[in-house]
């Protein structure tokens, strides 16, 4: 009786094995990269709208109000603002819980009290944000004249980036603006 079952040499078995080897790690290299991809870009959108966000909040209330000034000892890192219609009072600030940029959120209070406070930024992680006022100087500066001219500049970082990470191409935005308050015509 003859037997005619073909069975895999090693050498077929070896090679096949190598193949699929290989093609698995280019595959999941590319797949992880694509993942890691995906990920920055959510970072920084999410950093983008929230720059947004808070930077158009900003822009709203000092155009329809009727003054501000500056608060937060001088060091230009709090704005206090008038209501033009209700007289009253609203603020933003840099600040947090620490003394490192890493730590330092923007807030917001309203009704002419500054224990009613909400943090506009969430410095949670994953997908966090913080915010701090650019190296060269403070977030808020007022101009003395009439009309009064508001500058505001902030920046914006992923809360997973901190001070000794690279910042290159990592969601780090600057957000400057120049606004006029109408009601100080």
């Amino acid at each position: 009786m003859k037997n005619n079952l073909r069975g895999f040499t090693l050498i077929e078995l070896i090679l096949a094995i190598s193949l699929m080897a290989i093609t698995f790690t280019v595959t999941s290299d590319i797949l992880i990269s694509l993942i890691k991809s995906q990920s920055k870009t959510q970072v920084m959108n999410n950093v983008e709208e929230q720059a947004s966000f808070i930077m158009t909040r900003i822009e709203n209330d000092l155009r329809n109000a009727g003054g501000a000034y500056l608060t937060n000892d001088g060091d230009n890192t709090g704005l206090t603002i008038q209501n033009q219609t209700t007289k009253g009072e609203v603020g933003y600030y840099i600040g947090g819980a620490g003394s490192t940029v890493d730590d330092k959120g923007l807030y917001y209070w309203y009704g002419g009290d500054i224990t009613k406070v909400v943090e506009l930024t969430d410095r949670t992680d994953p997908g966090g944000v913080r915010a701090a006022c650019p190296e060269d100087g403070g977030c808020f500066s007022v101009s003395e004249g009439t009309p009064q001219v508001v500058n505001v500049s902030i920046r914006f970082t992923p809360s997973s980036l901190t001070s000794s990470s690279s910042p290159v191409n990592l969601g780090v935005i600057e957000m400057n603006d120049t606004i006029v308050i109408r009601g100080s015509y």
